[in-house]
């Protein structure tokens, strides 16, 4: 723009500036920083809050990352490097989590306010972490460092969420600055609540006709966050962070039909209460401590009353454990810049008390379907004390146990000498399950790091890594007490450079040796009494995973950002020594990931009028400017995955007596389902007003409606399958609100 000045006249000008990111609670200074591990990916807020497919919810783009495999239906498992959801570890602030998303992957468990970075490892992490043979993902929220009240409020046709903080002054006037203050405390809640329940019985009753009904299992879950943070002086900051979440598959009857006579119930929840102090005791050593305590419920159960049924049924298994922990990391800084040293411990107990009404036995449903059937001793209970099931007494199992991980942990930083960083760690692991077992486990780690020229780094790590078995797998009754951790041993070696200042291009190659793997077995162990006694789980297990992942990455810049992510690996397993090595469930060999998001550099002409001043200037017009020239971005994404691996039957025979076809498998994962291909759209008009910023999305998922199989359906000869997708096109309209 320009002015005309004159020596007469006196000339005012005040420029208006569209900003880049109206999120006030942060201030972004970007700089290169030298990283511990080898594969850590870690994003932008304001990249993280724009992907299509992700509903705005940031801890979802981690879906979109290589070395992540796509979860089965709308996502929730955390799949890496091909492994199993529960070899990757998920911590909140240094505290574990039994899970990251909501029922189906709608949505993450933390609110987006309170998200201050996304750290997810891949493979070859440090000591501090542990309890994962895989990958980890750690969430930290962030300091409630605020100088004036905020909020924010998120509504779509899947849930809706606020979120309220605000800095409060406990003596003598107000303070105005957000500089540690022994007078103020700053707090921040947050809260989410699904209605998917209310939808669909409205969605139905206005597509059934009259008379008609559905009976449809609908997920129903809440979360909610809360902080208090206390900065009285500059080398002091106290925190305590309460959080939770709960989930529950509900039948929601629609139309005519009634829900009251049958019953299922999926039900998961946790919550935790953390405690945290942070010390800068001098300006080379901090330390950090924090204290914490929680629960986690899980429980199962089908039931039905009435009806056919006469007296109905119930059956059913819960789980309630309650843990405390203590985690201390002590840095110190030797020499500037070329040594530095961190001591932790990481400490947990856990109680756990597991309940069963069950008929037989069941097993970990991320496991593989076994090719033989095991069978359980008869379970020892009150007769009937479990309810009937058509008459016939279900025993009851209840069971107690306590288990205990303590492992301090080493690391240090040498370098840079030469252009080479070494990072040495060591961590020791003592696990206790219940009273019978103890093991002591040693994981020492490496990583080297190199850089020839600026911007280009090569990288190499190796590790051990364990995780100790479920109660379930160590339970007396269930499982086999004496079972090992799984174990593996991780090899990395990879590089990236910086081809401009906003591109970056990154290559790992990975592989994992995985030994002791808890597989489920009917060796007898002895006869008591005419009762067989079975193994039931062993570690004769292993298995391997090898392949290379990449990423061409665009980094947020005036209008755009987007990643190519590319992984290509294949993971093997083998139950028993004497056994082939077949495809693990979750093996995938291609994984093709396109992200991308374009800010439209032009404006409707409301701005252009706004800015010219060709419309007055009073409160009622720039209420419309702003509502008219808004800022639109288009973002889209697209997946190109192999098909999971699947069982298929071979051929079938007929018989006479019953009428009916039983059918043969082949090989057990043998074959795969079709290809998986997903093209997801993203739509956002941003809007800023004086004291508020309103953005509306049009989220579109599977916008040409590929019916991706998740599973196949034969037909009653065994002959012909059919396959069955889940997710149609599904549009999603919702805004967010914040002050």
């Amino acid at each position: 723009t320009s002015e005309e000045f004159s020596a007469t006249d006196v000339v005012e000008a005040r420029y208006f500036l569209p900003r880049r990111s109206y999120n006030k609670f942060e201030t972004v200074v970007r700089d290169r920083k030298a990283t511990k591990e080898v594969n850590r990916i870690q994003l932008s807020r304001e990249e993280v809050r724009s992907i299509p497919g992700t509903f705005g919810d940031p801890l979802r783009v981690i879906e979109n990352l290589p070395g992540m495999a796509r979860a089965p239906l709308l996502g929730g498992a955390l799949l890496v490097r091909g492994t199993s959801p529960r070899s990757t570890g998920v911590y909140v602030d240094g505290v574990q989590v039994p899970l990251l998303y909501h029922f189906g992957g709608l949505t993450s468990i933390i609110s987006p306010e309170y998200l201050e970075t996304i750290d997810f490892y891949p493979g070859g992490f440090g000591a501090k972490y542990g309890r994962a043979t895989a990958g980890i993902v750690d969430v930290k929220t962030r300091q409630m460092r605020m100088r004036d009240c905020r909020g924010y409020m998120e509504v779509d046709l899947m849930d809706s969420g606020f979120f309220f903080g605000c800095p409060v002054t406990l003596f003598g006037s107000e303070v105005a600055s957000d500089a540690p203050s022994w007078r103020r405390i700053t707090f921040g809640f947050g809260a989410r609540r699904s209605w998917i329940d209310a939808v669909i019985p409205l969605a139905t009753s206005l597509i059934l006709p009259p008379g008609a009904g559905t009976l449809t299992v609908a997920p129903i879950y809440w979360d909610y966050q809360g902080k208090i943070e206390y900065r009285p002086l500059a080398s002091h900051t106290f925190s305590l962070l309460a959080f939770g979440s709960d989930d529950i598959l509900k039948v929601v009857a629609g139309g005519a039909a009634d829900a009251s006579t049958f019953g299922v119930t999926v039900h998961q929840q946790f919550h935790r209460l953390v405690a945290r102090w942070d010390w800068r005791i001098a300006p080379r050593l901090t330390n950090m401590f924090q204290v914490y305590g929680g629960i986690n419920w899980d429980d199962t159960s089908i039931g039905a009353s009435g009806g056919a049924l006469g007296g109905g049924f119930k059956l059913g298994s819960g789980t309630l454990t309650r843990l405390v922990g203590v985690r201390n990391e002590l840095s110190y800084t030797l020499l500037e810049d070329l040594l530095s040293l961190t001591l932790g411990l990481d400490y947990t107990v856990a109680e756990t008390e597991f309940d069963s009404s069950l008929p037989f036995g069941g097993f970990d449903g991320s496991e593989r379907r076994p090719d033989i059937t095991v069978e359980f001793p008869r379970l020892v209970g009150r007769p009937g004390s479990g309810g009937g099931f058509f008459g016939l007494d279900v025993p009851t199992l209840r069971e107690r146990r306590v288990d205990i991980n303590m492992a301090p942990w080493i690391e240090a930083e040498i370098g840079p000498i030469a252009g080479f960083r070494f990072i040495p760690g060591f961590r020791f692991d003592y696990y206790k399950y219940g009273q019978q077992t103890r093991n002591f486990q040693p994981t020492p780690r490496m990583t080297v790091k190199w850089e020839p020229v600026k911007d280009t780094i090569l990288k190499g790590s190796w590790g051990i890594y364990e995780q100790a078995p479920t109660p379930q797998e160590v339970s007396p009754n269930l499982g086999q007490p004496k079972l090992l951790p799984e174990r593996a041993i991780q090899y990395v070696i990879g590089g990236e450079t910086r081809l401009t200042n906003k591109i970056t291009v990154s290559m790992n190659g990975f592989y994992s040796d995985r030994r002791s793997l808890i597989v489920q077995s009917n060796r007898v162990l002895g006869i008591t009494n005419g009762v067989a006694e079975y193994e039931k789980y062993n570690n004769q297990g292993t298995g391997n995973v090898i392949g290379a992942d990449f990423m061409l990455r665009h980094e947020l810049g005036k209008n755009f950002f987007g990643w190519v992510a590319y992984t290509i690996s294949k993971s093997m397993v083998r139950d028993r020594p004497a056994e082939d090595e077949i495809p693990f469930t979750y093996d995938q060999t291609h994984i093709l990931t396109l992200v991308g998001q374009y800010k439209l550099p032009w404006h409707l002409p409301f701005r252009e009028w706004a800015v010219n001043g060709r419309l007055p200037r009073n409160l009622w017009w720039n209420t419309g400017w702003a509502i008219l020239s808004g800022d639109v971005s288009v973002g889209g994404r697209f997946r190109l995955v192999s098909g999971n691996p699947t069982t298929r039957y071979v051929f079938s025979t007929h018989d006479l007596d019953n009428n009916q076809f039983n059918g043969e498998f082949g090989l057990e994962n043998g074959s795969r389902l079709p290809t998986f291909h997903q093209l997801d759209i993203r739509i956002d008009y941003k809007m800023a007003f004086n004291n508020w910023l309103v953005n509306v999305y049009l989220d579109l998922l599977n916008v040409y409606n590929r019916q991706n199989a998740e599973f196949v359906q034969w037909d009653y000869r065994y002959r012909n399958y059919t396959p069955i997708a889940l997710l149609p096109f599904l549009p999603i309209l919702g805004f967010t609100a914040e002050f």
